[in-house]
């Protein structure tokens, strides 16, 4: 896993699977120590995108 950050600077997870077809992502929070799945910013509701992070 990689972190990364949100624009706003929410820490970001993401964790890659790999297949021979195709490279998905992953993005979990854990800074509210739990890990949970996220589509979007929990702080600033941006949807994620690996390549608008930091």
């Amino acid at each position: 896993m990689q972190q990364r950050y949100c624009d706003c600077g929410f820490p970001v997870w993401v964790q890659y699977h790999l297949s021979e077809t195709e490279c998905r992502m992953i993005f979990w929070a854990t800074a509210y120590r739990c890990g949970k799945r996220l589509r979007a910013c929990p702080c600033c509701g941006r949807m994620l995108h690996i390549d608008e992070l930091h």
